[in-house]
């Protein structure tokens, strides 16, 4: 099974999202595209991870990930 075969994820948070820990981001990498620079976050508090892209300009971060990631 690929990515593309997979069953599409529902873009609402968790039931669980409403006490989740409020995350204090830190880069753990970043590399620039040619949309922008893209980020891979981690939270330090509890090891969730989200991947963000800031679009080339002023433009607001965007995340690229629907949900937090849990640590594993």
């Amino acid at each position: 099974m690929t990515l593309l075969d997979a069953p599409p994820q529902s873009s609402e948070p968790s039931p669980n999202a409403l006490d989740a820990c409020p995350h204090t981001w830190a880069t753990e990498s970043a590399h620039t595209t040619s949309e922008g620079s893209l980020r891979y976050l981690r939270c330090a508090a509890c090891g969730s991870r989200r991947v963000e892209l800031r679009p080339h300009g002023d433009a607001s971060a965007v995340p690229v990930t629907r949900q937090d990631i849990p640590p594993r």
